[in-house]
């Protein structure tokens, strides 16, 4: 996503690790989403997060990777909102996985990074007409091929 993008500030500043501009088309495109249609939700979330939303082709799904400011600690404390909740290791990093709507509709997954937390969240709009019928899997799937470009 071409830049300006708001600056990080004390809700987002707690790593170096930009989402919106990490990626290039092709890693975008080979995780099943158009880098094209992508949604700054700094913007969108009056900086309260900082991090980008992209959507696959049909806008059957999408993709946002966020960063805030927190402890992968505060994610695994129990939350009886959730329907999902349990730790995850990728690629080496203590995470968490948790959903409020189950696997098939909503997914996300907590990494550290620094003094911040990266989400990597699949929403699946669609689930009859969708290509992936799993969110976690697909969070599992981008969490792993980023987790390793996370500084730390």
């Amino acid at each position: 996503m071409p830049a300006p993008h708001p600056t990080p500030d004390e809700h987002s500043d707690g790593t170096t690790f930009e989402p919106c501009t990490r990626f290039t088309a092709n890693e975008l495109r080979s995780w099943g989403v158009d880098p094209a249609n992508v949604v700054d939700v700094s913007i969108e979330l009056q900086n309260q997060i900082r991090g980008c939303r992209w959507l696959q082709t049909d806008r059957q799904w999408s993709l946002t990777i966020d960063v805030l400011n927190a402890s992968v600690s505060k994610y695994r404390q129990p939350d009886t909102r959730l329907k999902l909740q349990e730790p995850v290791a990728i690629a080496g990093l203590p995470g968490v996985m948790f959903s409020f709507d189950g696997r098939q509709e909503q997914c996300q997954i907590v990494l550290p990074s620094q003094q911040a937390v990266v989400f990597f969240t699949v929403r699946i709009a669609d689930q009859a007409r969708s290509d992936i019928h799993d969110a976690c899997d697909k969070a599992t799937d981008v969490a792993t091929a980023v987790a390793g470009r996370l500084p730390q």
